[in-house]
């Protein structure tokens, strides 16, 4: 398709009663009819068009037209529309130039008026005056005269204005252009491309040029130029198309409007529906503006909506808009709309949307809806709302506990989005220079981050808060506690200055909770184990601590008190800003399941994890465990394929990698070698398991019985003493632990 310039029709198109009207008003000159007709609409919508129609109407019935258009840089300027009309009509060397070039007074405005009107009674006379709406004010004095004494001429004045504008010329017809109907955008589209346009082309396009004749003329000067068909496929680019031409269009509105309701606009453009259109007047400061003409004038060009809070048109970018102002002068103008949304009651969402276009205000009101509209964000599933808005919280420093308040929530939400932002937040909290008040929110970010398997961090912040003595009383003992719960690797010390290591009978009941773990992990002294895992249910402690206490006991065999426990956990956290904790005590249900031998039940503990913290905002040193337990679950459900495919987006480590996750997985690869027949590889990883476990001090059957699959490997590789020396330690180890279900297993294995 060549390219070529779109129809001029496009622009009449739809226009058949006004071009009809014209057409009888020209013919009425004639005949000694004089007429004033405006024409209001929006830019772009054809009055320029329809003047031009006019004049070709006129010039082919012999009627002489003059021109004249006004001009906001000339607003200003006296008798400057009066002189363009006059020109053709007045000789070089009239003496009524004097007039028009110095200005007119009421003797001299009515002899220039009676020059017009003696030229129209001589012949008859089409005077044009387009974007009348800038006529400067004696034009305007002298139009209103010609219209009072034009009776008995020929004489026909056509006025076009924007809509809105006033221009106080009485008129014998007025005509409001309206958008084109989209049947009539169809026929433009049509006669453009006689080839054939696409129906839901068609369809956007009348949507998105929203009716404006000169935005679809623009789209189709570009789509011809880029040589784009229009069919269906070629949507994205009609869209680009749209997108451009409107805002070339509202760009040259906004032009045109005085400086006064530019920045009107730009109020509504911050205000955005939260404030009543008073407010949003006082917000601009609108002065020589009445607010009812003001609004009229805004939402008449196509600029705003109806209601009693007007937005932006859809077709108006607000960042756009906004992005001419001053830096200063924007941020004052947020600020003063968000302090009159605070004290007009204004909803929450709205003011803290307003708050995030300015700097720090230091006003207590501020935090405070902040983070009550980032709640409902969160609540609603918005977390990059929530976000933002916290984000922008932390910048009103003035009070520590309000701030901690905001990085810990800010945290919660992080920690499923960005969980490196959520470890850096959270870490500001627990080792924030600030006094006991802040204690308990130490000890929920500590938890917070360890529940995600930070792990390391959470030892070092502790370590840190705990030299600086920046905690006291139960939230000291609390932090202490979860140092040592992230203590899963005791031969790798973060430091020597760290809290000291905990009693053998904690009286702290978090405490109690953690040496349970410690003891379970290390498969010792089974009853004091059970005793302080019972101590640290009973209370409401950190979420970490009190899923290791349950499944400390469900290693001890206590399964029904263990799932009790976690069942009131559960029923203590809140979501969406427990999420991080509920996911760490569902992979212990699911754990707990698994033990009870059923599969159903631990994979759907498991999925719910997974739902709340998907596998990739896991911390790389506890997602490891929770793949381990997939591949377990296939295998046990018989489904080999299944199993093998987690595996293999989840290799087994070498070395001695961090944290306690990864000896699980390198047992689950064993489990799924030794499933394959390979028993070479599944004793060497069994072996490698062990002896991580080892290493952290972790070798309790009843945690993970690496010794079992171990042996049949070993068994079936003819290695019979290897195999007899570890099940002989495997019966050692589960005795001294004194679990019945891990003996019984071992002593079943031994009859094998």
């Amino acid at each position: 398709m060549a390219p070529r310039a779109p129809a001029f029709a496009d622009t009449l198109a739809d226009r058949q009663v006004e071009v009809a009207l014209l057409r009888a008003v020209l013919a009425g000159a004639a005949e000694g009819r004089s007429a004033v007709v405006a024409v209001e609409g929006p830019p772009g919508i054809g009055r320029t068009a329809l003047t031009a129609c006019a004049d070709a109407v006129a010039s082919e019935a012999g009627i002489r037209v003059v021109h004249a258009t006004g001009a906001s840089s000339e607003v200003e300027t006296p008798l400057g529309v009066v002189a363009q009309l006059m020109a053709p009509l007045l000789p070089a060397d009239s003496p009524q130039w004097t007039a028009l070039r110095s200005g007119a007074g009421p003797s001299a405005l009515g002899q220039l008026i009676r020059e017009f009107l003696s030229a129209a009674r001589q012949r008859p006379l089409l005077a044009i005056v387009d974007d009348a709406q800038w006529v400067d004010a004696e034009s305007l004095r002298w139009l209103q005269g010609v219209a009072r004494r034009m009776t008995g001429t020929r004489l026909i004045l056509l006025l076009t204005s924007r809509t809105g504008s006033d221009v106080d010329v009485t008129a014998t017809h007025q005509l409001r252009l309206a958008p084109l109907e989209p049947a009539a955008v169809r026929a433009v589209l049509d006669r453009e491309f006689p080839d054939g346009v696409g129906e839901e082309f068609a369809s956007i396009a009348a949507e998105g040029t929203r009716g404006n004749p000169a935005v679809l003329r623009a789209v189709l000067g570009r789509l011809s130029a880029q040589r784009v068909l229009p069919a269906d496929r070629s949507i994205p680019q009609l869209r680009e198309a749209i997108a451009e031409a409107a805002s070339d269009m509202v760009s040259r509105t906004i032009d045109g409007l005085p400086a006064e309701l530019v920045l009107l606009l730009r109020a509504i453009a911050i205000c955005a529906g939260v404030l009543d259109f008073d407010l949003v007047c006082t917000v601009a400061g609108l002065q020589s503006w009445s607010a009812p003409r003001a609004r009229s004038v805004l939402h008449n060009a196509g600029l705003i909506t109806t209601g009693v809070r007007p937005r932006l048109a859809a077709w108006v970018s607000p960042d756009r808009l906004l992005a001419g102002m001053p830096v200063a002068q924007r941020e004052s103008m947020h600020a003063h709309a968000a302090r009159l949304g605070h004290l007009s009651a204004a909803e929450d969402t709205g003011v803290a949307t307003i708050l995030l276009g300015t700097k720090a205000i230091g006003e207590p009101w501020v935090v405070d809806v902040l983070r009550r509209a980032a709640a409902w964000h969160n609540l609603a599933g918005d977390a990059t709302s929530a976000t933002r808005l916290l984000s922008r919280a932390t910048r009103e420093t003035a009070d520590p506990l309000a701030h901690a308040k905001v990085l810990v929530e800010l945290g919660e939400i992080e920690l499923l989005e960005s969980p490196e932002a959520a470890d850096r937040h959270l870490g500001q909290v627990v080792v924030a220079d600030s006094g006991p008040e802040i204690g308990p929110l130490r000890v929920r970010a500590a938890d917070l981050l360890f529940c995600r398997g930070a792990g390391m961090l959470v030892r070092r912040l502790t370590s840190e808060a705990y030299r600086s003595r920046r905690a006291d009383g139960e939230s000291a003992d609390r932090l202490v506690a979860v140092h040592w719960l992230a203590e899963d690797d005791a031969a790798m010390p973060i430091s020597l200055d760290g809290p000291p290591e905990l009693a053998e009978w904690p009286e702290d009941p978090v405490q109690a909770g953690v040496a349970a773990w410690h003891l379970a992990m290390a498969g010792r002294d089974i009853e004091r184990c059970k005793t302080l895992a019972r101590k640290a249910i009973a209370i409401d402690g950190p979420a970490g601590a009190r899923t290791c206490a349950a499944w400390a006991l469900a290693v001890a065999d206590e399964l029904d008190e263990a799932a009790a426990a976690l069942r009131a956990l559960l029923g203590d956290l809140r979501l969406p800003a427990d999420r991080v904790l509920a996911a760490y005590a569902w992979s212990c249900a699911s754990d707990l399941a698994a033990r009870r031998f059923d599969l159903d039940a631990a994979e759907r503990a498991l999925a719910t994890s997974l739902e709340l913290l998907p596998l990739e905002r896991w911390h790389p040193r506890v997602s490891p465990s929770l793949v381990a337990a997939q591949v377990l679950m296939a295998l046990g459900r018989g489904e080999f394929d299944t199993a093998q495919r987690i595996a293999r987006s989840h290799p087994a480590p070498t070395g001695l990698p961090d944290g306690m996750t990864w000896p699980h997985l390198l047992y689950a690869h064993g489990q799924l070698r030794l499933a394959a027949g390979d028993h070479e590889q599944a004793a060497g990883m069994m072996l490698e398991c062990g002896r991580q476990l080892q290493a952290k001090q972790a070798d309790n059957p009843a945690l993970i019985s690496w010794r079992a699959p171990a042996v049949i490997a070993l068994r079936a590789l003819g290695r019979s003493e290897q195999a007899e020396n570890l099940l002989a330690a495997e019966h050692r180890l589960a005795k001294t632990w004194g679990a019945p279900s891990v003996i019984a297993r071992v002593e079943q294995l031994r009859r094998d």
